[in-house]
């Protein structure tokens, strides 16, 4: 199996789950903030569904988006107009599955690849690839987190 297709498949998979998680939550508790302070599960699957969109442009030019303001209203507006958890959930689907065959589009020779992403050191493109899977399972565990302190213990 192709590294391509492995964590493509894997992202899909961890896509599943993180929707499995935030749809077992009580419909009261999708939009609520620990504390008052911190993440709702809403703006964690608003978050996964904009940024995973990026991914097939940023995997067929290799170049990260620039991170100006400009950028950052767009990613805001983008998140508000996911204001239901089904608009955001479609929009993690739709955005995944294209992520998803972009990521197998990869050509091999890429995959040693640097370039600039986040932070101060380049990242390969086979790291650049992994990085939506590891949003998904960082999320799912934030999500986890709100449905333990909601009462729920149980495994989705």
């Amino acid at each position: 199996m192709r590294v391509q297709d492995f964590i493509a498949e894997s992202t899909n998979q961890a896509m599943e789950g993180f929707i499995r998680q935030i749809q077992a939550l009580p419909a009261d508790k999708v939009d609520w903030k620990p504390m008052d302070e911190g993440r709702s599960a809403l703006s964690q699957a608003q978050e996964l569904a904009v940024i995973g969109a990026y991914y097939p442009t940023l995997l067929t030019e290799f170049k990260p988006p620039v991170f100006d303001q400009a950028l950052m209203d767009s990613y805001k507006k983008q998140c508000d107009a996911l204001d239901t958890l089904d608009k955001a959930v479609g929009a993690l689907k739709n955005a995944t599955a294209a992520a998803c065959e972009t990521i197998k589009a990869v050509p091999d020779e890429k995959l040693e690849q640097e370039m600039q992403f986040f932070g101060p050191t380049p990242w390969k493109i086979h790291q650049v690839m992994n990085a939506h899977l590891w949003n998904l399972h960082y999320h799912t565990g934030q999500v986890c987190y709100i449905q333990t302190l909601a009462g729920d213990k149980e495994m989705h």
